[in-house]
């Protein structure tokens, strides 16, 4: 079942207590609403640090596995909403990606700003995009952060185990400090060497290709094509400095990237709305898997 949210906040809205109380709680409930199965929901002081763990509807709670994607989101008191990935492999070792989302104190102290999240427990999938308010752009919004927590398709003559988790978190902050940040990260991938890149050593992350778009995922359209827009899937690849297993095939399943011409918010495909933010010569449009409509709050 898909579910979906959109927060509303004026400036300064998103402080500690609103991250909790109107995003955090929210969010959680929206995951149980969609189907998704609480694995461990560790309330270590209610409103100030708690870890919510889950898992896809049907899916083991206590199995390990490259294609069985386990996500943990977490929040504390004297910070944003934390965003991580969790995944189990090879038996009772914890593999954990973790992502601070952009909807933090300071990025919303001078902004207005919204957030929009939505799931699915069933597909296994649930994303988050943060934005603030920009006069300056078409749109009226430049994109803080967005956050997907995607499968990855697995081609027919990939069956090997073991070398790259099939789910991760795909981000994109076009603010980033130093540099804008667009990248996949799995909980676990395997180098050509042989070893394996987790949180005990370092995150594997992967730089990101589309067919329209290149490595900047920046896609507009082509004067000549008799093809309004386009929608097209988007790649890990392996950053040049960390070669990462070429057993990396698949597309991910929960985003895609877009050429020009849609507007915010609207359908691009039964089940897609398109996520517009910013100038679309040099800012990324993504399709992202939605319900019909979102449940609305404005603080």
């Amino acid at each position: 079942m898909r579910v979906g949210l959109k927060l509303t906040a004026p400036v300064a809205g998103l402080d500690a207590t609103n991250l909790y109380d109107n995003l955090y709680l929210d969010i959680k409930s929206a995951l149980t609403q969609s189907g998704f199965v609480t694995v461990f929901d560790n309330v270590l002081t209610a409103g100030e640090e708690e870890y919510f763990d889950f898992i896809q509807a049907g899916a083991p709670t206590d199995g390990a596995g490259d294609d069985v994607p386990r996500w943990m989101i977490s929040f504390t008191s004297w910070g944003p909403v934390a965003i991580s990935a969790q995944a189990k492999h090879a038996g009772s070792d914890v593999r954990i990606t973790e992502q601070i989302i952009g909807a933090s104190d300071e990025l919303a102290g001078a902004l207005a700003s919204q957030v929009w999240f939505a799931c699915d427990g069933a597909e296994g999938w649930w994303w988050l995009a943060h934005m603030t308010e920009d006069a300056g752009q078409s749109t009226g919004l430049s994109l803080a952060s967005l956050i997907v927590a995607s499968s990855m398709r697995r081609y027919l003559v990939d069956t090997t185990s073991g070398v790259v988790a099939r789910y991760g978190l795909f981000e994109s902050k076009p603010a980033g400090n130093p540099a804008p940040v667009l990248r996949w990260l799995p909980p676990f991938a395997t180098d050509r060497s042989g070893m394996e890149w987790n949180d005990d050593t370092d995150w594997p992350n992967f730089d990101l290709m589309s067919p329209i778009a290149g490595m900047s995922l920046v896609a507009q359209r082509h004067v000549g094509s008799p093809v309004a827009s386009m929608i097209a899937p988007i790649f890990p690849i392996p950053r040049s400095d960390l070669p990462m297993s070429a057993a990396m095939l698949g597309e991910l399943t929960a985003v895609m990237t877009i050429t020009d011409g849609s507007a915010h918010g609207e359908p691009v495909v039964p089940g897609w709305i398109a996520l517009v933010c910013g100038d679309p010569s040099t800012t990324p449009a993504f399709a992202l898997p939605a319900p019909e409509t979102f449940a609305e709050k404005v603080l």
